[in-house]
């Protein structure tokens, strides 16, 4: 065996989500089941970007060891939050 496949600094089980985690996936989740039924697209963007934007603050406050990979993601969120 090679070590742990997940890293050094990782054992077991994952840690639960925040509340706010949970609460906020489950509200996204609900408007990209709405999102599909309305046709208010302008509303419907600017909620979405909001709820993106909102996931990914969070992200930065529960992920630990982002790659790299992510800075051009993280790029593309900060032009969305000017």
């Amino acid at each position: 065996m090679r070590g742990n496949p997940l890293g050094d600094q990782r054992a077991g089980p994952p840690q639960p989500q925040p509340q706010a985690v949970r609460d906020l996936l489950a509200t996204a989740n609900q408007r990209l089941s709405e999102t599909r039924r309305t046709s208010d697209m302008a509303a419907d963007t600017e909620t979405n970007l909001l709820l993106s934007s909102t996931l990914w603050s969070l992200r930065a406050q529960v992920c630990r060891g982002v790659w790299n990979e992510d800075d051009v993601l993280r790029r593309v969120m900060q032009d969305l939050d000017r």
